[in-house]
């Protein structure tokens, strides 16, 4: 029991044998109590109905905390309600109703009190338990039929001054929920599956379609069936029947109110399907489950998911524009709604762990929590489509800035638990259009640029009181970095990613995570490569060392992944540490014993920078050797860095000055123009190779062939003349 100290109004533990000695040694787990005071609060009587069926009522003495009466019934079904209550309403009818109205009826000393217990299955009266006991009990006419009764109310409803007992029944539409999440759990809403979902969710859709006809519930129960409706029909494939849920439900007509994370769900799940926007009034003082949340948030993403099975059958640029901006928005209200319910799960599940039961409804975030209980690890492919989908479409519709707008309020977002792998993919895909879309004149920064600490402070009032709290919690504080121009903004971007997609890494081999690893490591293999275009492209080389680092990294959770590996030699070329990427090429080499560009890279650094040159041209004979193997479109390559290797001996040979070998020198050098004619018939588009023969015949005195080769070299690439003119032999009379 946690108790509030009357002076310093601060919580703590107590024990509760010393205040409610009849909730002592309960041995079970309580679902309801309720606590009824009489003969002017000196007496109690307590009840308390429990999961296992059990049910204890008692009578203290408030004074000395005496039990002087106890019972115990047991049931065979769960007990979710029990409730004291007086047979006669101790208020009289109000001055408005009635002209003879009584101020107050008296509270007799010895009232005569009732208990009504409800379980799932019927509810029970027991009439004047201080006079009889629990010996005179009532079955309640019509619930042994109805469907499951989880709560019950007493209220004075036609003030007649006796009190009336309302029961709420909901087996129809909770069958009918439990069963649709547990089959799509199993078998998602894909095309796929639509003939499995149509044979396996008929029963399901009778069980919603009793509890959306029941127009005597609660108009939220009615609501939530047809939105549950419409997405059992979306995972059916029948996208008109789906939308027609959503009219009967009115989504169009939500107004943005405060909502429990289960409704939040179930419309942003139906929002990802519908037509047109108008606006559905919720009481916003209701606060109700986690569940209902994300009945709401996923309605609104099947809507916009049918309206794209469904386009217009008007041609007419308005209509299809009009078609476009109901779809976006849908996916945009889907997408928020979505991320308000995973912060509040989130928010739910820390508050469990510390033992808080107070929920702030703060909207703004200053810094992210990770809380270590996950409730909701998985999003869900109707959700998760919301929050990818709406930027997508911008861009389809060529509105680029408000694609890259989207994608900044999704990602500004505090953080959640299952959303951060998504955070991964978002990362990436607008540094993506960054590149590929915006110019530095048209790039416009984030929001919030140049903000001061009074600046941050007056917007996080604003964020409080007026912004709508149907949007997710953001970031702010004055410490927060706001890029100021693309290049800025996509490094950070793909940063990031790549801390995100290292931490997501999966390091067990076991095969049971084979798939999770693969998934893994292709995430953190395409921001790899984004990140090393990107800063090849900006020639931006120092910031290699960034990658560098990012790479061995990535070293623990690439065993045996070659295109990793070979991404971190390339990495280390650029840096100019060429005899560690000499040893990176080798483990390259041995895992894709088939690849050609391996072995030439190899061969390469052994020629410009190492000084191996016999093991460059071994590198260049297991090039050939493999592409003969399995033809890749490289061997004219191969057979030019041979030659190019034969020659370099040779002229190796005469630097050293050894007139021994000048046999051998002029045999390197006959080898190299045998090979390089080979590469050249292969490839006589290759100005490398003529060039290269060129140099060999001058080496030999075959002045004017080489003169002929060196034209050819300069023809063919007649739009880049790269080559020196002093390496064109000419001939003094």
């Amino acid at each position: 029991m946690i108790r509030e100290d009357k002076l310093s109004h601060v919580y703590s533990e107590s024990s509760i044998e010393k205040y409610f000695p009849e909730l002592h040694d309960l041995q079970a787990i309580a679902l309801w109590i309720n606590i009824y005071y009489y003969d002017n609060y000196k007496r109690r009587v307590t009840a308390v109905g429990c999961d296992c069926g059990l049910v204890k009522v008692a009578v203290i003495n408030v004074m000395d905390l005496q039990v002087s009466q106890n019972w115990l019934l047991r049931y065979d079904k769960p007990v979710p309600s029990v409730i004291v209550f007086p047979h006669r309403n101790v208020f009289g009818k109000p001055a408005f109703i009635s002209a003879e109205a009584e101020k107050c009826i008296p509270k007799d000393d010895m009232p005569k009190l009732n208990i009504v217990i409800s379980s799932t299955s019927n509810a029970v009266v027991f009439e004047n338990i201080l006079e009889h006991g629990m010996k005179r009990d009532v079955i309640l006419s019509g619930s042994e039929s109805s469907d499951c009764i989880l709560c019950c109310c007493i209220a004075d409803i036609n003030m007649d001054g006796q009190n009336e007992i309302l029961l709420e029944c909901l087996a129809n539409f909770l069958c009918g929920e439990g069963r649709l999440e547990s089959f799509l759990e199993q078998t998602p809403p894909i095309d796929a599956n639509i003939s499995k979902a149509r044979n396996g969710l008929v029963e399901t859709r009778k069980y919603l379609i009793l509890a959306a006809n029941e127009k005597d519930k609660q108009a939220l129960v009615v609501l939530d069936a047809h939105l549950l409706l419409g997405k059992l029909h979306y995972a059916m494939g029948m996208y008109e029947d789906a939308l027609h849920h959503y009219q009967e439900a009115e989504l169009d007509t939500l107004t943005e109110k405060q909502l429990p994370c289960r409704s939040l769900r179930i419309i942003a799940e139906s929002y990802a399907i519908k037509e047109k926007e108008r606006s559905l009034t919720l009481d916003t003082d209701k606060h109700l489950s986690c569940r209902r949340l994300r009945i709401i948030a996923e309605s609104y993403a099947t809507r916009g998911l049918c309206l794209e099975r469904l386009p217009p059958n008007s041609k007419s640029k308005y209509k299809i524009a009009e078609w476009h901006e109901q779809i976006i928005k849908c996916y945009e209200i889907s997408g928020d709604l979505t991320l308000v319910y995973l912060q509040e799960q989130d928010k739910i599940a820390m508050q469990q762990q510390n033992g808080i039961s107070t929920i702030s409804t703060n909207n703004t975030g200053t810094y992210s929590t990770q809380s270590p209980v996950c409730t909701t690890k998985h999003i869900g492919p109707i959700l998760e489509t919301a929050l990818q989908r709406a930027p997508i479409l911008y861009i389809q519709t060529g509105n680029i800035q408000a694609a890259i707008n989207r994608y900044r309020e999704v990602l500004s977002t505090v953080e959640s638990t299952a959303t951060q792998s998504l955070r991964v993919t978002l990362t990436r895909q607008l540094a993506e259009v960054l590149l590929r879309g915006i110019s530095g004149a048209n790039y416009k920064p984030p929001e919030g640029q140049g903000d001061t600490t009074a600046a941050v402070s007056r917007r996080t009032n604003h964020y409080s009181s007026s912004d709508s709290p149907w949007k997710p919690k953001k970031y702010a504080g004055p410490n927060m970095f706001v890029p100021r121009n693309e290049y800025e903004e996509t490094i950070l971007l793909l940063l990031i990613s790549e801390a995100m997609a290292v931490r997501d890494a999966v390091l067990s081999q076991s095969p049971e995570f084979k798939e999770a690893r693969i998934h893994a490591f292709e995430n953190a293999t395409a921001v790899y490569d984004l990140l090393t275009v990107v800063v090849v492209r900006w020639s931006q080389v120092e910031l290699l060392y960034e990658v560098k680092t990012s790479f061995e990294r990535a070293m623990k959770f690439s065993h045996e992944e070659a295109h990793i590996w070979m991404q971190y030699a390339l990495c280390l070329i650029s840096m100019g540490r060429y005899m560690h990427a000499y040893r990176v090429l080798k483990v390259v080499a041995r895992l894709s014993p088939q690849k050609v560009m391996p072995c030439l890279l190899a061969a390469r650094l052994c020629y410009e920078q190492l000084n191996m040159l016999s093991e460059g041209v071994e590198w260049s004979q297991k090039a050939l050797q493999r592409e003969t193997a399995s033809p890749q479109g490289m061997q004219s390559r191969c057979h030019l860095y041979i030659g190019i290797g034969h020659s370099m001996l040779s002229a190796n040979t005469i630097v050293k000055q050894d007139k021994g070998l000048i046999y051998h020198y002029l045999g390197s050098q006959r080898l190299a123009e045998k090979t390089l004619r080979d590469a050249a018939k292969i490839d006589p588009n290759s100005h490398q190779t003529w060039y290269n023969l060129g140099m060999v015949l001058e080496s030999l005195g075959e002045v004017e062939a080489a003169s002929d080769c060196m034209a050819t070299a300069l023809e063919v690439e007649t739009t880049n003349p790269i080559l020196p003119i002093l390496s064109i032999p000419v001939t003094f009379e």
